[in-house]
C-alpha cells in the first residue's frame, strides 16, 4: 500500500529512482502498448502561472523535453537542511537527468502543485525601489517573482497500488527571459511577450 510507503520529499524519490533506473531499467524491453493521443495544446511560457501549468503537464505526462524547457539555463535545485551534511544541491543537467530517470522508473506519476501559497518579489539590489528590505545581490539588476507552494505527489507503479507519497513546499524562483549576449527580452513567437522559466526550486519537506 502506498501508505507505508511514505517518502518525504521529492529529493528522495529522485534518490531512489536513480538507483533503482541503474540497476533495473532494460532500456531494449518491448513496448507492449500503443495508445493514440490527441495532440497536446501547450500554453506559452509568458507568465509565470502558465509556467506551472506546463509544470504540472510535464509531472503528470513524464514529459521530460517540456520538463527541461522550463527551466533557465541558471537554474539550480536546493533541498536545505537543519544538518549542513544533508543539504543538497545540483544544477540544470543534473536536475533533468536525475528527474528523467524517475520519469522512466515509475510507471505513473500524480503531481498536485497548490495554486495557493505566498508570493512576493525579490528586488535586485540596483533596481530594487527605495527603502526595500535586503535586496538580492544575486542578482542584481532584475527582479525576481517567488512562490512558494505545497505539493502532493504519488509516484506509482502499474498497479497503481504500490508506490511513494511525497507531500513538500517548493519555493519556485521565476525570471523573465533576456538574451545573455544583447540583454533584450526573449518573446514568445506567436504572442510577442516576454517568456518566464524556473531559475531556482528550493524544496522544504515536511
Amino acid at each position: 500500500m502506498i501508505g507505508k510507503r511514505k517518502a518525504g520529499s521529492v529529493l528522495c524519490f529522485l534518490g531512489i529512482a536513480s538507483l533503482l533506473f541503474a540497476a533495473c531499467w532494460n532500456p531494449f524491453a518491448p513496448n507492449t502498448t500503443t495508445v493514440v493521443e490527441p495532440p497536446v495544446v501547450h500554453k506559452p511560457l509568458t507568465s509565470p502561472e502558465n509556467v506551472f501549468y506546463e509544470l504540472d503537464y510535464a509531472m503528470n505526462q513524464k514529459d521530460i523535453e517540456r520538463f527541461e524547457d522550463l527551466l533557465d539555463d541558471a537554474y539550480w535545485f536546493f533541498a536545505p537542511s537543519d544538518i549542513d551534511t544533508l543539504a543538497y544541491a545540483w544544477d540544470k543537467t543534473e536536475d533533468v537527468t536525475l528527474t528523467g530517470r524517475a520519469f522512466e522508473y515509475f510507471d505513473k506519476i500524480e503531481y498536485e502543485l497548490m495554486e495557493t501559497g505566498a508570493h512576493w518579489i525579490e528586488y535586485g539590489i540596483n533596481v530594487a525601489p527605495e527603502g526595500t528590505m535586503d535586496p538580492s545581490d544575486e542578482h542584481p539588476d532584475e527582479n525576481w517573482e517567488v512562490f512558494r507552494r505545497p505539493v502532493t505527489m504519488y509516484l506509482l507503479d502499474e498497479t497503481e497500488t504500490d508506490g511513494w507519497f511525497v507531500q513538500s513546499d517548493f519555493e519556485f524562483k521565476m525570471r523573465k527571459q533576456k538574451n545573455p549576449n544583447t540583454g533584450e527580452p526573449i518573446l514568445d513567437p506567436e504572442t510577442k511577450a516576454q517568456l518566464w522559466k524556473i531559475v531556482r526550486w528550493t524544496e522544504y519537506a515536511d
